[in-house]
């Protein structure tokens, strides 16, 4: 999503490219660092304490 809204701001295409300025671009940028980072949770989430 964070790339479609993006690259919908560079080729300036509603209402996808005003969404990326409004907020949405970030929420997504952020949600997908979260997401990429899903096995690190589950592992550390996982791994009983010493």
């Amino acid at each position: 999503m964070w790339q479609h809204l993006r690259a919908a701001h560079r080729d300036g295409f509603e209402p996808w490219a005003s969404m990326y300025i409004d907020g949405h671009g970030r929420h997504w940028h952020d949600t997908t660092k979260f997401i990429h980072h899903h096995d690190t949770w589950q592992t550390a989430l996982r791994t009983p304490e010493s």
